[in-house]
């Protein structure tokens, strides 16, 4: 589960991005049991006007690029097992 604070423009994202030493990523394989769920969730965040993300795992994160980094982890998904 996700929470937009639209005072602040931020997503609370949970388990759902990771950031890890200054890196957005998605969350890893081995913890999602529905990839394609994963990637749908992200596609109905991308609209909002997100400046930081605070997830699970790495806590706060910030970019001026975010919705282009959002979009390349969309556009990447998980790669074929």
């Amino acid at each position: 589960m996700s929470l937009y604070v639209e005072s602040s423009n931020t997503l609370i994202c949970g388990d759902l991005l990771i950031s890890e030493e200054g890196i957005l990523d998605i969350a890893t394989k081995e913890f999602v049991i529905d990839k394609e769920a994963e990637i749908q969730s992200l596609r109905k965040v991308l609209p909002y006007p997100i400046v930081k993300l605070i997830c699970y795992h790495g806590g706060e994160y910030e970019s001026k690029q975010l919705k282009e980094e959002l979009e390349d982890i969309i556009d990447c998904g998980y790669p074929d097992e």
